[in-house]
């Protein structure tokens, strides 16, 4: 069924796993003074791997749906659901997303390692966002290198786009 999203760990199975931990660790006796914060880290990741062992298929599910939130081209969050908030975000979005596509696959500069290169946060957010934390936010920073990508693709479909560097569309040089 359709999942509620109530805030950046929802349903986050890292995070179930480590507010469980946090729970049954906080109830115990003399927790502040034998649990430093390296054994911390290493129980609550500890927690998380189970539950990854215990539930892959709702581990991958999660990752999906945490992927499909982080890509997403309307906000989430209750607070910006209005028309009008939906409809700018869409309108910046969708069309930033066709145009890096077209930039990736269609624009003949830049050259095609320099494009994995800026596309390479955006892989690695996702990744990231699979993994732990997934939320709209957290691709802004993969955005500005993609922006390059996207002024690529807008560049390919302009007429000026197969007439080569530095040639305007009345330059018939053959030089």
């Amino acid at each position: 069924g359709p999942v509620y999203q109530a805030g950046t760990l929802s349903g986050n199975p890292v995070a179930v796993a480590a507010g469980l931990a946090t729970l049954k660790l906080v109830q115990a006796p003399g927790f502040y003074d034998r649990l430093s914060e390296t054994a911390r880290n290493e129980y609550f990741r500890g927690e998380a791997e189970q539950f990854r062992r215990d539930n892959p298929r709702r581990s991958i599910e999660l990752a999906v749906i945490k992927i499909g939130r982080m890509w997403s081209p309307r906000p989430l969050c209750k607070e910006y659901s209005r028309p009008l908030y939906v409809a700018a975000a869409m309108m910046y979005t969708i069309p930033f997303f066709i145009l890096t596509l077209m930039g990736l696959l269609r624009a003949h500069q830049p050259p095609r390692a320099a494009k994995l290169l800026l596309v390479m946060p955006a892989i690695y957010l996702t990744l990231a966002a699979a993994y732990s934390v997934g939320s709209l936010r957290y691709r802004i920073p993969a955005e500005v290198p993609m922006a390059i990508v996207a002024a690529a693709g807008l560049y390919s479909l302009s007429p000026l786009a197969g007439k080569g560097p530095g040639r305007g569309a009345n330059d018939n040089r053959t030089d």
